[in-house]
């Protein structure tokens, strides 16, 4: 099954051996195994109405063609805020996510990842 909350069997296998390299890294001290990717920054730039997530540790970038899904805004009272149009890995640098949205974002408002249902 493949939707917007499960995972399809490539996706489960990319989990698990994520969760091999990370236990083999703590447990055994095998820091050749990769650790995954880790949130370097975050840039917000209100003139082009774009968010910016830049990770390191990163086994080639991310994939271009890959869906990009999970981010929400909201507000201080966890409203959602309807204005995320597009989410993109960015093609001169795959180690960057970039969120577009629209609108003046309010005061307050809070970016989330995997809110309720929103993987």
């Amino acid at each position: 099954m493949r939707d917007g909350i499960h995972l399809a069997t490539p996706d489960v296998k990319r989990v698990g051996r994520r969760l091999a390299n990370l236990v083999v890294r703590k447990e055994y001290g095998q820091s050749e195994n990769p650790r995954g990717p880790k949130l370097e920054r975050i840039r917000h730039d209100p003139i082009t109405q774009k968010i910016y997530f830049r990770f390191s540790d990163l086994t080639g970038g991310f994939d271009t063609s890959a869906r990009i899904a999970g981010f929400t805004l909201r507000t201080a009272a966890a409203s959602e805020i309807a204005a995320i149009y597009r989410s993109a890995v960015d093609p001169s640098d795959t180690g960057t996510i970039v969120l577009s949205y629209q609108g003046k974002l309010p005061d307050g408002t809070k970016l989330v990842y995997g809110w309720g249902a929103n993987p």
